[in-house]
This record gives C-alpha cells, structure tokens and sequence, in this order.
C-alpha cells in the first residue's frame, strides 16, 4: 500500500506542475461540507491512506503534510509510517496551521483546491492569508480528477419520515424558512446540509454510512422549493419519479425536482435572469464553487435559517428521543450482561466481536434503523486511540484486568443515540484506574448538574466537566459535547461543549452529549458519555434559567470508582440515577431474568 501511496502522490505533484501550482489541499469533504461523506468523496483518503474522519492534505513540489486533531494522533502515526507524508498533530503547540506552513515556504506562489469542497467562508480566509503572504489561491484549480476509479455517487431510496415522529409537516418547516427570508428581504434560500434538506422535508435515506441523509440541495422560494436529487443517468441513478410514495408528497408540498448537479447551472441562470433576486446564503455552510455563482449584491449571507429550527426539537422530537434512550439501555444491559458471562466462563471474545454482539442488541430494538456510528470499541491501550476501529489486523482479545472502553448509539425512527461506557473487565482495579475513572466521572456529574442563566454557551459550561482533571495535570483533547439530531446525523450544529469557542446559546429543546474523557497512550482510555436535554429550570429576578437532564440510562462502572473521592451530593447523584436506570430499564419487560439480576447488581447504591 505505501509504494501506491507514493505513486498517487507523485501523479499529484504532475498534475500540480502542468497548471503551475505549487501547492495542492485536500480537505476530508464532500460539496455539502458534511463531517461524515460517501466513499465517492474520500480523494484524501484514497491519497493518504489514512482512515480517519478529520484531515488535510497538503502535497507541494518537495513534501506532503497531513493535519489532523488528537483523537486520530495515534492512529494517522501508524497508518503513514514509510508513506513519505508528514503528521502535522493539530492543535499542539509549535504545530503549524497548514495555512502557516504554506504561508512560510517561499517556493510556493500558486495553491489550488477543488471550491466544491470547502466552504465560501474558508475560501475567503484562505485568499486572505495567501495574498497577505504574496501568494495566489486558486480555488477553481480542481485536480481531483486523478482519481479515476472513484466510486458513484450514492443513489440510494429516499423515504417519508411520518410526523408522527417528526412532529411537524414539511409544509410548516418550508413556512417558517420563507419567514426567515422575508425578515431579510431575500428571494431565495440555499441549503447545501444534508441533514438539513432531510429534516425540511421530512425524508430520509442512506447515501452515507451511518446517516440517514441523501445527496441533495434545497433551492427554497416564496412559489415553492427546488430539491436536486436526481441522477442524469436514471438507468444507474437516484430517479424519485420511479418513487411514487415520495414523488406524490414532494408535489403535495410544491416541491420540483432536478438532477443534482443542475444546481450550479441552475443559479447561474437564475441571476441571469433576475438580476435583482436575492439569494439568502450561509457561506459557512455553502461551498465556495455555488457562492462564487452570486454577486455579491445578490448576496445575503446569514447563518442557516435551518440549523437552530432543527436544533431546538419540538415536543414529538423530544419524547421520541426520550424513547430511544430506553431502547439503547435495553440493548446495552443484554450486550454488557453477556459479556460479563463470556469473560468470567473464560469463553474468548474480542474487540470486534463485542461490537457485533452490542450491534445486534441494537438491531432487536423497536424502531431501530441502523446504527448511527460505527461502534467504538478499544480494550487496554487501544481504549486511549480516541476514534480506534478495530479491525481484522488490531482486533485483540478482552480479558480481565484492564478497561474496556465503548462508545456506540443507534438511529431508531423515534431519534438519534450516543452513548459511552468504560467498564472494568474482572478484576480488580488498581488505585490508578479507579482515581482515574473517578476523575472523569465527577466532571460528568458536575456539568450534568448545571443550572445556568439564559444566553449561556456551552464554551462557559465546559471548565466543569475538566476541573478535575485540570487540577491534577491532566486533559482531554476532544469537545466534552455535541449536538445530536433526531434520527439524522450523531453530531449536530451549531450547539457544543467544548474549550473552543462558541456564540451558539444553549436553548430548551436542544440535545447534547456529555462526555468527558481521560487517555493514557499505551495504558488505556476512559469516557464516560450520556445525552443530556436542555430544559427550563425557573425564572427569577435575574432571569430566566435553565438546567441539563440526562436522557441516557445505563450504569457506570462500581467497581471503578474511589468513593473516597466524590462528595456526598455526588454519591447521592449516582445513586439516584441508578435508581431511575433500573426503573426504566427494568420496567421495559424485555429483559430476561439474567439480565435483571446483572442490572440490579450494577445499580447497587454507594455508600
């Protein structure tokens, strides 16, 4: 694999040289801008190598450079080593940006990317530091047509998602956009989001693994809405005709379709033809290639009228999310109830073949759909590789002694999951481990118990989750939370918890995990993560507050924990979740009376 790696890198840099560039990125994208892509849109992947899901690719006429952030540091070192590319470990210090190190290589004049792949905003910043540097972007400059055995674009069936679980019509969602519009006086909408176009409409489908999105833009006026989904080639393509289900309710909705790739002709010649028309468009959201389409007297740029419509869930969105829970609990209770069996009998079980059995609880759920993420699990030094996957090659066998780390979620119709457990296979633990453990869960609870006044973001929320940690020397790289949609994509915007910056207030209705972590390279990894609900606490003379409750329902680990270390309210509050989780989990019915008896026995009160 290494000498192809070379080979592809080589056939760039030719490329590279034939339109005078002498320097080319690669983003981890697709023309949507989504975190999670289809195989047809993984050029840095195919350039690379490596497989995680965040990374940039910088090759100029000497070196090559990726970028990546420390849940892939460990994996991105294995999986370049002898491939000529350089780990550029994001966000440490005396690392680079890849702009910074671009901006100092004086060999470098003229730098190209593909404008469909990175956002106008991006594109923008780039152009500015460049120039600022005496050099040229060249965002039209799209090399990636190197890759010839690209995959297709993924055509897969579109279906309704009834509002009984949506819980409004994509005649209200159409309605309120058009009223966004109006307050700026714009003519027409852009939405490139997959999950936004699939929460407008209320449709879903399976384009990219583990989302039920489908490829699309959304082109939303006052007369109706344009959705270019369609494959020209409608003998291998996605062709809604052929769906008359879907084609039906489109029309009900006054919504046309076109081939996907008609969007950018399309505006062209809407501007041509209504010089005047003003095009509502979030250049952060929106690639640089549609953007470079409108005047900028055409332009409105405004964030997404859809992000916080679809972050704040309604009452439906909500209980049906709530249900999810108690289906996740189930099916993890039956996987862990089973593995604590495997690994007392002695009976081998490995990394990989955990994460089947855990899948296949998930998959006997009411409502399940599909996972939502591949399942994360790492025992002993693979736990501290933040985003490891297993594979035929690394899958190891678990066994006593060490933490099994396991980070999983579902898409079931009624919503999203995601959910974290470290778990102490046998054992004992050692005072290490269980200081630990134990320092990773009082951040838990400390942010799970916030009460905060209105207009408060979850950058100001975020210290509580780390105090603990900070004040014994220690970290976590990744955000403490995201948001998460309702049966759409696990991580959602614009809402998160994290040490980065963010303007996004938390709001009544808006989902978000809660996962502080702990990684100690070559030892092992501890995360512990539920969803969390924002909902109003009380309103008084300072305001109106608000406070977090936890959706998810599964124990944590008593055998990881030092009691001596948490706080009479900190024991009262696990107890008191265990409490509810045995409740709920338990009142399901579906579990057997093994598994009832391996519940109750893990929600045993502290003391």
């Amino acid at each position: 694999m290494t000498n192809k790696i070379k080979e592809r890198i080589d056939q760039l840099r030719q490329e590279m040289q034939k339109n005078d560039l002498q320097a080319y990125i690669v983003p981890t994208s697709d023309p949507h801008l989504s975190e999670y892509i289809a195989p047809c849109w993984m050029l840095r992947k195919w350039l690379t190598g490596f497989t995680g899901s965040a990374g940039t690719l910088v090759v100029t006429e000497s070196e090559a450079g990726l970028w990546t952030d420390s849940r892939y540091y460990l994996q991105a070192e294995e999986q370049l080593k002898d491939s000529g590319i350089n780990l550029f470990k994001d966000g440490l210090p005396d690392v680079p940006t890849y702009m910074e190190y671009l901006c100092e290589l004086d060999e470098v004049k003229r730098v190209g990317l593909n404008g469909k792949m990175f956002s106008a905003e991006m594109v923008d910043e780039l152009t500015d530091q460049l120039d600022y540097n005496g050099k040229e972007l060249c965002p039209e400059a799209n090399l990636d047509y190197i890759w010839t055995s690209r995959p297709a674009l993924p055509s897969s069936k579109v279906f309704l998602l009834d509002t009984r679980y949506a819980g409004q019509t994509a005649a209200d969602k159409l309605g309120a956009i058009c009223q966004k519009m109006d307050q700026t006086g714009s003519d027409y909408c852009i939405i490139s989001a997959l999950d936004e176009i699939a929460w407008t409409l209320n449709l879903r489908g399976n384009d990219v693994e583990y989302n039920p999105v489908f490829y699309a833009f959304l082109l939303v006026s006052h007369e109706g809405a344009i959705l270019f989904a369609d494959s020209c080639d409608k003998a291998t393509g996605r062709h809604l005709a052929d769906n008359k289900e879907v084609t039906d309710y489109l029309n009900q909705n006054h919504v046309n379709v076109k081939p996907y790739d008609e969007i950018y002709s399309h505006l062209a010649q809407l501007v041509e033809q209504q010089p005047d028309a003003l095009f509502m468009l979030d250049r952060k959201m929106n690639n640089a290639a549609i953007a470079s389409l409108l005047p900028d007297e055409n332009l409105v740029d405004e964030d997404s009228p859809v992000a916080m419509l679809k972050a704040v869930k309604n009452e439906t969105e909500i209980g049906g999310l709530r249900q999810a829970q108690v289906a996740d609990g189930v099916a993890m209770t039956q996987a862990f109830c089973w593995l604590d069996k495997m690994i007392e009998s002695g009976e081998r079980v490995t990394e990989m073949g955990f994460a089947c059995y855990l899948d296949n609880c998930r998959a006997q759920q009411p409502d399940y759909v599909e996972l939502s993420f591949g399942t994360i699990s790492g025992f002993a030094a693979h736990g501290a590789i933040v985003h490891y996957t297993a594979t035929q090659k690394t899958d190891i066998d678990l066994h006593k002694g060490n933490f099994l780390l396991v980070d999983s979620g579902g898409n079931y119709l009624k919503g999203t999951t995601d959910i974290t457990r470290t778990v102490l296979l046998g054992g004992t633990a050692t005072e290490q481990q269980k200081r630990d453990y134990t320092l990773v869960l009082k951040g838990h609870i400390a942010l799970a118990n916030a009460r905060f006044p209105e207009g408060t973001t979850g950058t100001q929320l975020d210290v509580l989750a780390h105090q603990y940690l900070w004040q014994e020397g220690k970290n976590y790289g990744h955000g403490t939370g995201h948001g998460i949609g309702h049966f759409l994509c696990v991580h959602e915007g614009p809402q998160r918890i994290s040490t980065h910056p963010n303007a996004t207030p938390l709001l009544p209705g808006m989902f978000i995990s809660n996962e502080p972590g702990l990684y100690v390279t070559n030892q092992y990894g501890i995360r512990i993560e539920n969803m969390v609900c924002v909902k109003n606490f009380k309103k008084t003379d300072f305001g109106q507050f608000y406070e977090l409750e936890t959706m998810s329902h599964f124990p944590f680990d008593l055998n990881a924990i030092d009691a001596s270390l948490l706080t009479d309210a900190e024991k009262e509050w696990i107890n008191s979740y265990h409490r509810d989780t045995f409740r709920i989990i338990s009142g399901t019915g579906l579990l057997s009376d093994e598994e009832l008896e391996w519940l109750r026995n893990k929600t045993t009160q502290i003391v």
